[in-house]
């Protein structure tokens, strides 16, 4: 199947390093949406299928392991990381 041959292509960069380990695409939601998991297969992100480009840290490329998401996409949904630790939250007072 051409999906295998290309999630075969995604895994070997990843080892490498020059790519995130791809998201699991056999998860319910890349079958109930299938053109997220097509996104994925092209190297885009699975929300604004914009080409996926660098990722900040570990745990950005972690994300997208699990969401697919790029990381223009992380720091939308859930903020920046800012120097004191804090994800764009405000601090109780």
């Amino acid at each position: 199947m051409k999906h295998d041959m290309v999630l075969t292509m995604l895994t070997s960069a990843h080892k490498d390093n020059t790519m995130p380990l791809p998201p699991d695409l056999s998860k319910p939601i890349f079958t109930l949406m299938p053109h997220l998991a097509d996104r994925i297969l092209c190297g885009k992100c699975a929300f604004c299928a914009e080409p996926l480009g660098e990722f900040t840290d570990e745990l950005s490329k972690r994300e997208y392991g699990i969401s697919g998401m790029c990381q223009s996409c992380q720091d939308k949904t859930f903020g920046v990381l800012e120097e004191d630790n804090t994800f764009g939250m405000l601090e109780e007072e």
